[in-house]
């Protein structure tokens, strides 16, 4: 009878895609694989190698770990099927209404007017989706008609104002826990928008990340010394606006190289796709979303931070 095939935890890191660390971590905590010992290594089977896999892939597709890691393989592969249309979120009807709305108080200078209509917006998409479907097109619009002459620096002030508040607010609400993991999140050198790492921010912070927000226009050696200097384990560059930073590879680069295998990379923001697929080269993971975002959090938070 030939011997069932059992493989070293480093060859199921590279099939899988998951760190080492994150294997032992999900091992001892959810005991979702039971490998063999021996020699003091542990052996996984084919069928373990499988089931990591469909966790992995689940935990990518927005599902928490500790929420999926007693289900079995058929029901973790039915969390992956495509969603109906009616799943889907987007920006509706009323929310497009709101946007119009918020764009009248815009015009007219009106702060508070703006701020209420953040407010409803947050009951009706919740907090956890309004900065990606009304703050986030809410200044894309604002941009767009600065561009063709239909509003002026004045309103996109305002309105960048405003969503600076709203994020600093919700960045100092979410209190991580003294020993959790820390991020440091910066735009890159040329790139002045500082918007897009406040969300950045929020987003890992109430995914029980610490951040160490450096904001716009950091030099690559600024962002690496502020990694070395606060002990983090990843290290995001939120690019906002990519022409504006033509040197972005070789930025990349150098941060790589200052920060070394220890530290988690991604790379994040409007990126062109010939940028994402690039992004691997310089040691960085591209995410162009934030569910991308916190999914990619997830799977690179410490061992002993996993929730």
């Amino acid at each position: 009878m030939n011997a069932i095939p059992l493989y070293p935890i480093q060859t199921v890191s590279l099939r899988v895609g998951l760190s080492t660390h994150v294997i032992r971590a999900w091992e001892q905590r959810y005991h979702v694989v039971a490998p063999v010992r021996q020699h003091g290594r542990r052996l996984y089977s084919e069928d373990e190698i499988q089931r990591l896999s469909l966790l992995q892939r689940c935990v990518e597709a927005g599902h928490r770990i500790g929420t999926i890691a007693s289900l079995d393989d058929t029901a973790l592969t039915g969390l992956l099927a495509p969603p109906s249309d009616g799943d889907v979120t987007e920006i509706t009807d009323p929310i497009r209404g709101l946007i119009t709305e918020a764009l009248s108080h815009v015009a007219a200078m009106n702060v508070a007017g703006v701020e209420k209509i953040l407010e409803q917006a947050v009951v009706d998409v919740g907090p956890e989706r309004v900065i990606e479907f009304f703050l986030f097109p809410l200044l894309a619009e604002i941009g767009r008609r600065w561009s063709v002459g239909h509003a002026g620096i004045a309103e996109e002030h305002l309105l960048s104002s405003v969503a600076r508040s709203y994020l600093g607010t919700r960045l100092r609400s979410s209190v991580p826990a003294a020993n959790a993991p820390i991020a440091v999140i910066a735009a890159p050198a040329g790139d002045l928008h500082d918007i897009n790492c406040l969300a950045a921010a929020v987003w890992l912070q109430e995914a029980h990340w610490r951040v160490v927000l450096l904001g716009a226009n950091t030099p690559p050696g600024s962002i690496a010394n502020a990694v070395d200097a606060s002990g983090a384990t990843l290290a995001l560059v939120v690019v906002a606006v990519q022409d504006l930073v033509p040197d972005l590879g070789e930025q990349l680069q150098v941060i790589r190289n200052r920060t070394g295998d220890t530290v988690q990379h991604l790379l994040s923001g409007r990126l062109t796709d010939e940028c994402a697929a690039s992004a691997s080269a310089y040691g960085f993971r591209a995410v162009r979303s934030p569910a991308e975002l916190r999914r990619a959090a997830e799977l690179v938070v410490p061992a002993a931070h996993q929730v």
